[in-house]
């Protein structure tokens, strides 16, 4: 219950976020998570929100725009505090992180995956040990295309009948069948396996 959904961009929800917090009485919140999360343009929206007199913080793309931690008053109840992103291994490329900020609407990709092919993803490489459909959640400009090609893969993955493969900050691919994953030139702490949030 304590999820809340947002959009900056649309303006949905930040009320009832400030709602919220009003309601529990929570005096100071801290905003962290990954860099171009959204983490300032959603304290932008709460000081227009607010009618604030305070100047709105800078937002970019490019990775660590907000350096250290910002204080923000947004109400004599209410303090907000900004703090850096951080980054990790696959999106500390400025060109290839462009394409991860997502801007316009989500649009999967379904690739039907043959025995002993290869999805790469932006030089990360996932080949597939049987066939199985994989429908890929990540921004729509990341360069995607699938192949057999020989490739040295790092380290497999066992996954079991409709699970989603979680890339730490640039989403998941949803497949379908049992089989194995042999991954390359992604470090095995950004990878995580999950049963599909999006059933059968």
């Amino acid at each position: 219950e304590d999820i809340k959904l947002i959009s900056s961009l649309n303006n949905y929800g930040v009320e009832a976020l400030t709602d919220y917090l009003e309601d529990r009485e929570i005096d100071y919140i801290y905003f962290v998570g990954l860099t171009n999360s959204g983490k300032s343009s959603l304290i932008n929206k709460l000081i227009e929100l607010n009618d604030t007199n305070l100047n709105q913080l800078t937002t970019s793309y490019i990775p660590n725009t907000t350096l250290d931690f910002i204080r923000i008053k947004i109400k004599d109840n209410l303090t907000v505090i900004d703090s850096p992103g951080f980054i990790i291994d696959t999106i500390q490329d400025d060109l290839i992180l462009k394409k991860y900020n997502l801007k316009v609407c989500l649009k999967p990709k379904t690739f039907q995956m043959k025995t002993g092919e290869t999805l790469e993803i932006e030089n990360m490489y996932f080949n597939f040990s049987d066939d199985t459909s994989v429908t890929l959640y990540m921004a729509n400009d990341l360069r995607v295309r699938k192949y057999y090609k020989p490739v040295t893969y790092e380290y497999r993955i066992d996954i079991g009948y409709e699970s989603d493969l979680i890339v730490s900050g640039l989403g998941f691919l949803n497949i379908k069948k049992s089989c194995v994953v042999r991954v390359a030139n992604i470090k095995a702490n950004l990878i995580e396996v999950r049963s599909s949030i999006l059933g059968g």
